[in-house]
């Protein structure tokens, strides 16, 4: 697996076909955003949304924008500085997705997913089967027993008489 790194980065840039506030609410449901953080999203200026993520992560951003018809930045990040080599800087001016730089790329939609084999479920009679002891079983079964704690020593304890004036030598 690569040891690749990459910025994802949003400057408010949508599809085509997608609708504008549609989009925003989509966002701003999806990264649980109040208004001004969607705000921030569409000024028209990049904005740094994570920094550093490896090609797994990207994608999964990418992905997530796609859906709701906004296009996302991903630029590789190499040795600690945001860009791309100067070979493919020179060659294509737009930054690397993750499935370039990895070598990696997603298959099409519905191409690697198999039709799953339908499953014949066994008919079993589990009505003698109950969670609870009895009909006359109450929430208050559940409560646990209350610690065990052994009684205080009281062996040291009198009683004495209330008529009785205390001597000097006791106490009260």
């Amino acid at each position: 697996m690569s040891d690749a790194r990459f910025d994802i980065s949003f400057d408010g840039t949508l599809k085509a076909e997608a609708d504008p506030t549609k989009t925003r609410e989509q966002l701003r449901a999806l990264f649980k955003l109040d208004e001004q953080g969607v705000e921030r999203l569409f000024r028209g200026k990049p904005v740094l949304i994570k920094r550093g993520v490896d090609g797994a992560t990207a994608a999964r951003y990418k992905r997530a924008f796609d859906e709701v018809g906004a296009i996302i930045r991903v630029t590789l990040v190499e040795d600690g500085v945001s860009g791309q080599t100067e070979t493919d800087a020179a060659n294509d001016p737009r930054p690397l997705t993750p499935e370039e730089a990895s070598g990696l790329s997603l298959a099409p939609m519905g191409d690697f997913l198999e039709e799953a084999p339908e499953v014949k479920m066994i008919e079993l009679d589990i009505s003698h089967l109950s969670l609870v002891p009895g009909p006359e079983w109450t929430l208050a079964d559940c409560e646990p027993d209350p610690p065990h704690l052994d009684p205080p020593d009281t062996s040291y304890l009198t009683l004495a008489d209330m008529d009785v004036p205390p001597d000097d030598n006791q106490t009260r």
